[in-house]
């Protein structure tokens, strides 16, 4: 079995009265390696993993300051 590292981000959710903040899945730590876009984390051989098909380049939080809420190993071939 494959093991990658993956980090759970939040950010504020963008819909005015939302009850819920967004979340997505990424296979790189988007403080050390600040990608653009998607284009740019999938020639770097990375994963992103979407939030309601929003791009976001970075997390941000008021109780996560840089929107990191978690990291974990798993197997990339079942995350796929």
């Amino acid at each position: 079995m494959s093991t990658t590292k993956f980090y759970v981000w939040v950010t504020p959710s963008y819909f005015d009265g939302s009850p819920v903040d967004h979340t997505w899945v990424t296979t790189y730590d988007n403080r050390a390696h600040p990608y653009r876009d998607d284009r740019e984390v999938e020639s770097a051989g990375q994963n992103y993993w979407y939030c309601w098909g929003k791009f976001h380049p970075r997390g941000e939080s008021d109780d996560y300051d840089s929107g990191l809420i978690g990291n974990q190993p798993g197997d990339p071939n079942r995350a796929l």
